[in-house]
């Protein structure tokens, strides 16, 4: 049994998936097996242990938000309190806690800040925080956002140094940097029926997903999106 909890602790992680679309509700309950990934030769491969889907009214509406808030703490509830998850040693102590918004419910919306110098800049997290906090931008499409949407989540998206694109940026030295930053938006009405809603149940910090369609959460691409860190998602942290 000691083995088995080792085992489950530092070979697998475990995550709790809501995605919310016009539709439904689904929630996923997914691990990550590091050794199968690397028998495989897979960056990042997830077992799906837990899946249930509740179709939904389009969320607008005072009632129908109330109606979403409610089957989204039932749904929680489902899967904190499901023995097949208990069967299977799921850690929800330790899960990440993910949510997706598909689009139309969540808008994206990139701004792009820029820093330049006659000598070369080396390349921190301070320094990028510093070219944010100067308000530097260069683009932006904010304005083309539904009105009255505010920002639930935003992460850095691309760095370029002197025009090129990099996805390890720090330490390096460059006369121009350039950082974008995608911003996640949605109605603050939809977002008290649901985020505020998950991050109450499980009293943690969320990860937040944009996506333009529903996504099959199965796929190596989107456990790359949730467990792996690299550098532009350690800036991120740092800096956000």
């Amino acid at each position: 049994m000691f083995d088995k909890i080792l085992r489950l602790m530092h070979k697998e992680r475990d995550s709790l998936v809501f995605q919310i679309s016009q539709e439904a509700i689904e929630l996923t309950a997914l691990r990550q097996d590091e050794e199968a990934a690397k028998k495989l030769g897979d960056m990042c491969i997830t077992e799906t242990l837990y899946s249930k889907r509740v179709p939904i009214s389009k969320p607008s509406g005072k009632k129908v938000l109330d109606e979403l808030a409610e089957q989204l703490r039932k749904l929680a509830d489902t899967a904190v309190s499901s023995h097949e998850l208990i069967a299977k040693g799921f850690n929800l102590g330790r899960a990440k806690v993910v949510c997706v918004f598909v689009a139309p419910l969540s808008a994206k919306a990139t701004v792009v800040y820029e820093a330049t110098s006659q000598k070369p800049l080396k390349i921190t997290t301070k320094l990028l925080e510093n070219i944010l906090t100067d308000e530097r931008v260069v683009e932006s499409d904010l304005q083309d956002a539904p009105n009255g949407y505010a920002m639930y989540a935003q992460e850095v998206s691309a760095i370029e140094l002197n025009g090129y694109d990099t996805h390890k940026p720090l330490s390096r030295y460059a006369e121009v940097v350039r950082l974008s930053v995608e911003k996640y938006l949605i109605d603050p009405k939809l977002w008290s029926a649901t985020g505020v809603v998950l991050e109450s149940i499980f009293n943690r910090d969320l990860h937040y997903v944009h996506s333009d369609e529903v996504l099959d959460v199965s796929l190596s691409a989107f456990c790359n999106e949730i467990y792996t860190v690299g550098e532009l998602q350690t800036i991120t942290n740092d800096i956000l």
